[in-house]
């Protein structure tokens, strides 16, 4: 089990009103109020009104002119200010990205404050001098527009839903990535290198001490607002990342009810047949299996409840679901033991007995050796382990036929629940067909609260699902009976829990504070956790789990002088088969808990804006597995 803490206390102090971001991958406005003379207007009241809920963020200048808005949730705004004496400033639409500077100066002109306006139309300016840090912004609509985000297939990862991080292709400097675990940025990479955070806070999942399996606590690709890939020159606060800080920022409702609903539907009549194939059923052109669907919807707005509560301009939410299911059919030729082998009966493989099959099979029928007496040996000749002399010497069975009376008790148990061979064949006799399926499923709910013009709450919940028993090559299906298979399920339930609040304790002091919760269970387990060892014949098991392991069936056979070469034993070469249960006792359960802290304060003073923070996180990894047995064989 692992345990660490992380606290981090970063404090900023900028010139000219450069501020650093918010811990909560929100925005800032920040800039300067003058007059046409270019002299500074002190005490002039700035307001950013968020376009599409009507929140509004206040600021005052300071006695230099200068203002800051920090924490600004994704969005664009409507900024404007009124000085007595001069014409009103409004400039609308403007954007504010996830964890962004933007600059807005803003110059008064003489006029009437109640009866003129300057209007501002411009966008703003694309280069940054309010920071230093290198990072790309990624917003929904590119989201939806770049064909990036696969479903059900490699490009989705293992969850089988659309990936959003793999907008990381689009970043300049980006190799290796792989769409479920590490990649390289910059020439930096590996484990512990990237760090990510969902609304402000650390949602970088350490539960197997590298940054592998991501998407364990990816959030729906619709529930995002906008990703920023910060990758250089990081602000203090964010100085526990090597090569990048992904920052999440989740959609919020707005004053006007906005809804989606969606299905990806794959089915194999809906597609082509695969060229210079025909089926033996339909005779015509083949159609593998291929059955996914990946559905679900958005609804936000204002909380309204009849004659009760209206929150516009005050609550919103959204809510987003998205499930994904995906059914598979796997067929294995494997290898079972032979009719005859059931019975002991080896005499078709070995000069020791009929040599039936040594012309088909190349089995040499000279002898290939002789023991310490000077008795011949013959190829696959099975001995008799109750007459093993002390010189090594035994005696081979009669005809090289095992008595069934000499089988062990526990072996015959065993062999009972093997299949039964469909042909004569030694290798390759037994065709078995087992279906699979996956389920992901994504629910998240963000609720945003004005409490007053102060004050300002929001609260984020997700949770990713995914569950798959039977899948190939990574759930080791064999083709066996589900409970002697080699078959490991997963299955993974993450919860990420964001709290944040703001308060403007002065029109130059900000306050926010936030507290989180990441949870993750990956577990993984064999379909049948009902084995009983008595129903073997075994004991002193310490756990009735699943079905042991018995290993060595699939050696590779040994070399002859002066025959054919042999291949590496693969399941069905000559006397070889898969083994037999839970593929390596894999049995894990672990857990990954994260509550986390943040506090910072921002304060505007004359030409400066000063920052301290501190974030908090405590991290226990729980690694375990249940105990397994394994019984080896083969020696």
């Amino acid at each position: 089990m692992r345990r660490s803490v992380s606290l981090r206390l970063a404090a900023l102090f900028t010139i000219l009103a450069a501020l650093a971001f918010g811990q909560v991958g929100n925005g800032t406005i920040t800039g300067t109020v003058s007059d046409p003379a270019g002299a500074v207007v002190p005490n002039a009241r700035v307001e950013a009104t968020n376009a599409s809920t009507g929140v509004v963020f206040p600021a005052v200048t300071t006695n230099t002119g200068s203002y800051t808005i920090p924490d600004l949730p994704v969005g664009t705004y409507n900024v404007k200010t009124t000085v007595t004496g001069f014409k009103a400033y409004a400039h609308p639409n403007l954007a504010v990205g996830a964890a962004q500077v933007v600059r807005e100066d803003i110059v008064l002109q003489v006029g009437n404050a109640t009866t003129e306006t300057v209007t501002v139309t411009a966008e703003a300016s694309l280069l940054k001098t309010e920071s230093g840090d290198v990072s790309h912004n990624v917003s929904i609509d590119q989201l939806d527009d770049l064909p990036l985000l696969g479903i059900g297939t490699a490009n989705s990862g293992t969850t089988g839903v659309r990936n959003p991080y793999n907008t990381l292709q689009t970043l300049p400097g980006v190799s290796s990535y792989a769409s479920s675990g590490q990649f390289t940025l910059n020439g930096l990479g590996g484990s512990m290198t990237e760090t990510m955070r969902v609304e402000g806070q650390d949602a970088t999942s350490r539960l197997f001490g590298t940054y592998d399996y991501t998407q364990m606590g990816q959030p729906s690709a619709d529930s995002i607002q906008e990703i920023s890939y910060q990758t250089s020159n990081y602000a203090a606060e964010y100085g526990q990342a090597g090569s990048a800080v992904i920052n999440m920022t989740m959609k919020s409702g707005t004053n006007q009810y906005h809804g989606t609903g969606y299905d990806y539907f794959v089915n194999e009549d809906l597609n082509a047949g695969d060229p210079f194939s025909i089926s033996p059923v339909s005779g015509t052109k083949m159609r593998p299996r291929n059955r996914r669907n990946d559905f679900g919807g958005t609804l936000g707005g204002p909380v309204i409840i009849p004659k009760i509560y209206n929150g516009k301009n005050k609550t919103f939410f959204f809510w987003n679901y998205e499930e994904f299911l995906e059914s598979s059919f796997y067929s294995f030729t494997d290898t079972v033991p032979a009719a005859a082998y059931l019975k002991g009966d080896f005499s078709a493989i070995s000069p020791n007995g009929t040599c039936s099959l040594c012309g088909s099979l190349g089995i040499p029928t000279a002898p290939i050796t002789t023991d310490p007496a000077g008795n011949p040996v013959y190829a696959n000749e099975i001995f008799d382990p109750a007459t093993r002399q002390p010189n090594g010497t035994a005696t081979p069975f009669a005809n090289n036929i095992i008595p069934t009376s000499r089988f062990d008790p526990v072996s015959l148990k065993v062999l009972a629940l093997l299949p039964t061979a469909q042909n004569s064949n030694l290798t390759g006799n037994y065709t078995a067909s087992i279906g699979g399926s996956r389920y992901s499923a994504i629910p998240s709910i963000k609720v945003d609260h004005n409490i007053s013009d102060r004050d300002k709450l929001s609260f984020y919940w997700s949770r990713i699902n995914t569950e798959s028993q039977i899948s190939s090559p990574l759930g080791n299906a064999d083709g066996l009976p589900e409970n002697i298979g080699g078959y490991r399920g997963t299955f993974i339930p993450t919860y990420t829990t964001r709290v944040n609040y703001d308060r403007t304790l002065s029109p130059t002091l900000l306050l926010h504070l936030g507290a989180g919760y990441y949870h993750t269970r990956f577990d993984d387990h064999a379909p049948d956790l009902n084995f009983d060892p008595a129903s073997l014949g075994l004991s002193n098991f310490l756990i009735h789990r699943q079905f042991p392991s018995i290993t060595g069936l699939c050696n590779t056979p040994v070399a002859i002088p002066g025959g054919p070469p042999v291949a590496p034993c693969s399941g069905n070469t000559l006397g070889g088969m898969q083994n037999i249960g839970t593929s390596g006792q894999i049995q894990t359960l672990n857990f990954e808990e994260k509550p986390s802290f943040i506090a910072n304060a921002t304060w505007i003073h004359g030409a400066h804006t000063f920052k301290i923070g501190a974030e908090v996180y405590l991290e226990a990894a729980l690694n375990g597995s249940f105990a397994g047995v394994t019984l080896a064989t083969g020696t």
